[in-house]
């Protein structure tokens, strides 16, 4: 009996011990190694073993792209860190979880006596479980890889300020000033990392991972070289395979980046015996040939690429191979096998962009040092449609794509409308023959192209019947075709055989994306173009008419056409000329066109450039010739003063500051409502200067002195002369503009109010023109906007006529009271009674207005003799006034 109490007795005594320990309110001995115990195996434990596997598998599975530099890290990847979401999610829940049930912060009972340094440290800590700093360390590097750098950046400075004395902190620091980087904050980051290399506290295993955050910076800040010791040195530790072969591969890139190719064929030599994954093990054998310069081993390389290019393994990376054969070729002098190499890597390649867009590149590079601008252009464009902003010299790459689309478009609008004219000036008879030609040469194409079509049917009929009898056996019956791995792979290895491989894309389909540009440059947007565009969609292009459309046989079809020729041979030559900087090519389109258009009004002008280029060349030949056709041909014009009189384009000069001057007093006499000074200077400046390019600011200003005493109607007009004259000008839009403003104007002075509302401010008696107040017969009238629908409203005023006075006999005219404005007029009323019977019935009635507002219409009655002064003024608020006053 007494042993069972006793054991009672301590039982109880544990449970209590236990429940006192659980508590996070007490702060003992038992209570602190209780919760250091259970926080650690309970929870650290399994969130940190969580979070070292996300680790691993960012490791083995990132996404490399070999042409780019390889990452440090393997965190800061979006599609990374959705693979990780898993592992990196339990970490961080089982990291908050044991915060929230294990953190002591209260403080323990304090010993009596002198305190020792060492215990007041102990008592002045802010927590008392030692896993809880770590389980937010934890926190923060979890948040990290799932790209949450709020929330990490947020846990570290709570750990900054909590836990100022922890040596955790160090390396809490250390990922803070990787996150900035991520976030290109640069000076931040590199400061961090500063304060950390030179505190001496540093723990010796975070030296490498210093390293590692140092060469990381310097590349995202592109500073190359400044990266390369760093990572050597941090290299010098054992680290797991995967990652000492990513980053081997990385310091030879680097060492490229330099123009260290000894080093980094050293270090690309390097991968290839680490035994890598065989991606890294092509790649590496790829920069190895791209690195080659001369010599013998050029035989060597070319014979493993070439090896390399047979590998059904490889199918995917012909780009690659092919790009590095063009390298071999370039070096060794070879540009026509350099051409045909990279046109292969271009045609290769499937789902790598940036080699694409470097082959493409390089191609039209050497298509436009022969020159072979249409190759370069085709080449050019096609690395614009596949390469983004962060390729380099983008921008260059898109300039020349702009300029070769802008020269070639407008050289085979030439070629094209040559072919045009030439088969419209045939005699019928050869013109039919050759037509019938061209038909019978589509006839054979299709045939061709259909007997090709059954064959590729056939082919794939059987090969699908072959596959589907291997797989029969192995298919997972009763699972949908997209669950189903078997049948997956033989839909895939059809669309293979059908289309190839291609990238997961838009249009992908279209197999020269490349060219659509150009296309949609040479597309003409005027209407009868595109009625015969329509017309050939309908057409067989096995009839003669089809070819018969395009065809300049009129007059005017053939002067349209000569038309294009001419613009489009001095824009080609312009772009030869300013932005290519080819002037032998620019020379030869601008004689073809004084050869072929002297009657043109931009001969002079070809002439002057034709000087120009020729003396640039030092053509003493070319360049008299064409002085001497300006000067005897073109005495007046400015480029013939200009080569003449030495001193012209000083004198030139000065007419345009003084008028520029001119130009200035004018608008400060404007700004200042001056309008009769600016009006006389405005006048005696377009006399003077008849073909000056400020003269649509002239016509402007004068628009404004026309408006400036009052005269809306004038302002109005003038202001629509302005815009008619000079529409592409920014004058010419500022007059539409200010039009529009003012006909919003107008209708805020004209309708401000309808009659029911509008008090009369001004006695009747005071106007300028005198109404008189008239017992006879009166009209009814009513004003809209011209925005409105006239017809309706009147329809709507017949029918109410109709339901309302059908024995009155009412007539119902319109006409246009001004440019704002449309009236209607109701006749005849006897006497102002009936009138203002009908107004007062017909004002109920809204709807018959299409209920507008009272600034988009107004009615009033109006007697017949003031109807005539009316329509003399055309002022309706001075005739309300009047209405107001004596229609009541």
């Amino acid at each position: 009996m007494k042993s069972s109490c006793e054991k009672f007795l301590i039982l109880s005594v544990g449970v209590v011990l236990l429940i006192t320990a659980c508590s996070t309110r007490k702060n003992t001995l038992v209570s602190r190694n209780y919760h250091n115990l259970t926080a650690y195996y309970n929870y650290y434990f399994n969130g940190n073993k969580s979070y070292l596997k996300g680790v691993e598998k960012a490791e083995n599975t990132y996404p490399l792209n070999y042409t780019n530099l390889l990452p440090v890290f393997t965190f800061g990847n979006k599609q990374m860190a959705g693979s990780l979401a898993g592992d990196m999610d339990r970490a961080v829940k089982k990291g908050s979880a044991l915060i929230a049930r294990h953190s002591l912060t209260v403080k323990p009972k304090p010993k009596s006596g002198i305190l020792s340094k060492k215990y007041r440290a102990f008592y002045n800590q802010n927590e008392f479980c030692a896993w809880v700093p770590e389980a937010y360390l934890l926190i923060g590097k979890a948040s990290v890889y799932s790209n949450d750098f709020d929330k990490a950046q947020q846990t570290f400075d709570f750990m900054f300020t909590q836990y100022p004395n922890n040596p955790i902190l160090f390396e809490a620091k250390l990922w803070n000033a990787r996150i900035e980087a991520l976030l290109g904050r640069y000076e931040q980051s590199q400061e961090m990392l500063r304060s950390l290399e030179t505190d001496k506290k540093l723990p010796e295993e975070l030296k490498p991972e210093l390293n590692f955050s140092f060469a990381d910076l310097n590349i995202k800040r592109k500073s190359y070289r400044e990266a390369i010791p760093y990572l050597e040195k941090a290299m010098e530790y054992r680290w797991h395979k995967s990652k000492r072969i990513r980053l081997t591969y990385l310091l030879g890139q680097l060492y490229e980046k330099v123009g260290q190719i000894e080093q980094s064929i050293s270090y690309f030599k390097r991968v290839t015996r680490m035994n890598p994954p065989y991606e890294t093990a092509f790649n590496a054998q790829i920069k190895l040939a791209n690195l080659f310069q001369e010599g013998q081993k050029g035989k060597d390389l070319r014979k493993l690429l070439y090896k390399m290019a047979k590998d059904d393994k490889n199918i995917e990376y012909l780009d690659l191979v092919y790009y590095a054969l063009s390298r071999i070729d370039l070096a060794e002098g070879n540009k026509n096998a350099a051409i045909e190499n990279l046109t292969i890597s271009v045609s290769k390649s499937v789902s790598n962009d940036f080699q694409k867009g470097l082959s493409s590149t390089t191609l039209a590079d050497l298509y436009f040092e022969r020159p072979n601008y249409i190759m370069a252009q085709a080449y050019y464009d096609t690395a614009v449609s596949v390469i983004d902003e962060n390729y380099p010299d983008y921008a260059q790459v898109k300039l020349k794509a702009d300029n070769l689309t802008e020269l070639i478009t407008n050289l085979r609008i030439v070629s094209h409308q040559d072919s045009l004219q030439r088969v419209a000036l045939m005699s019928e008879p050869d013109r039919n023959a050759l037509i019938a030609e061209l038909i019978v040469r589509v006839q054979e194409e299709e045939q061709q192209k259909r007997k090709e079509e059954e064959e590729q049917r056939f082919n794939t009929s059987l090969y699908q019947q072959q596959q589907a009898s291997q797989n029969l056996a192995g298919q997972q019956g009763g699972k949908w075709y997209f669950y189903n791995s078997a049948t997956l792979g033989v839909g895939l290895s059809e669309f293979q055989m059908l289309w190839g491989k291609r990238k997961l894309e838009d249009n992908w389909r279209r197999k020269n994306k490349g060219i659509s540009a150009l296309i949609v440059t040479e597309q003409n947007d005027e209407v009868k173009e595109q009625a015969i565009a329509v017309q050939k969609v309908a057409l067989s292009n096995k009839s003669r008419e089809f070819y018969l459309l395009d065809l300049p046989l009129s007059d005017s079809a053939m002067k349209a056409s000569i038309s294009k020729v001419e613009s489009s041979l001095i824009k080609a030559a312009e772009v030869y000329q300013n932005k290519m900087k080819d002037y032998p090519a620019a020379i030869k389109l601008y004689e073809e066109f004084a050869q072929r258009f002297q009657s043109s009004e931009n001969l002079v002008a070809v002439y002057f450039n034709l000087y120009q280029l020729s003396k640039a060349n030092n053509d003493n030949s070319r360049t008299t010739k064409y002085r001497d056709l300006l000067v005897t041909r073109f005495p007046n014009s400015p480029f013939a003063m200009a080569i003449s009189n030495p001193d012209y384009l000083n004198t030139m000069k000065r007419q345009l500051a003084e008028e520029e001057n001119g130009y200035q007093t004018i608008y400060t006499l404007v700004s200042n409502n001056q309008y009769a000074e600016a009006e006389r200077l405005l006048t005696a400046a377009v006399t003077r200067y008849p073909k000056s390019n400020l003269m649509p600011k002239y016509d402007l200003l004068m628009a404004i002195c026309k408006g400036g005493p009052g005269n809306l109607g004038d302002y109005r007009n003038a202001l629509v002369e302005v815009s008619k004259k000079h529409p592409d000008t920014e004058e010419g839009k500022q007059a539409t503009e200010m039009v529009a403003a003012l006909n919003k104007l107008e209708l805020k002075l004209t309708l401000g109010g309808n009659t029911e509302s509008t008090s009369p401010k001004t006695d009747a008696s005071k106007l300028s023109i005198t109404y008189t107040d008239s017992d006879g017969e009166q009209y009814f009238m009513v004003v809209i906007t011209n925005k409105m629908d006239l017809n309706r409203v009147k329809f709507n005023l017949v029918s109410f006529n109709l339901d309302n006075y059908i024995n009155d006999n009412l007539n119902i005219a319109s006409s246009q009271l001004n440019q704002s404005f449309n009236q209607i007029v109701v006749d005849v009323f006897p006497n102002k009674a009936k009138a203002l019977d009908y107004y007062q019935r017909i004002k109920t009635q809204p709807d018959l207005f299409l209920n507008a507002t009272a600034e988009e219409c107004t009615f009033f009655l109006i007697s017949k003799e003031n109807y005539a002064l009316f329509v003399a003024e055309k002022n309706i608020q001075n005739y309300l006034i009047f209405f107001k006053q004596y229609y009541k």
